[in-house]
């Protein structure tokens, strides 16, 4: 049974925010959020933990692209109401 372990927790808190933690063994992250029609909301890098507010975000669905070392490692979709 080979499952693959996430490296990334993304927890949204009320619908005001994200809260996105890494897995200890990865030093350099970034990520992308893009809309549904492909546009990119938001960028940002990050070591362990971040915090992102969604008050700016329209609600809907978003797709967050996860990266280190600029290889893309994971994508988890988002729906902010």
């Amino acid at each position: 049974n080979n499952q693959l372990k996430s490296n990334f927790s993304v927890e949204l808190v009320e619908d005001k925010s994200i809260e996105i933690s890494a897995s200890s063994n990865i030093s350099s992250n970034s990520f992308k959020i893009y809309d549904v029609s492909g546009r990119l909301v938001q960028e940002n890098s990050f070591s362990n933990n971040i915090t992102i507010d969604t008050k700016f975000f329209k609600k809907g669905k978003y797709i967050m692209n996860f990266y280190t070392n600029e290889n893309i490692v994971e994508s988890k979709k988002i729906l902010v109401q």
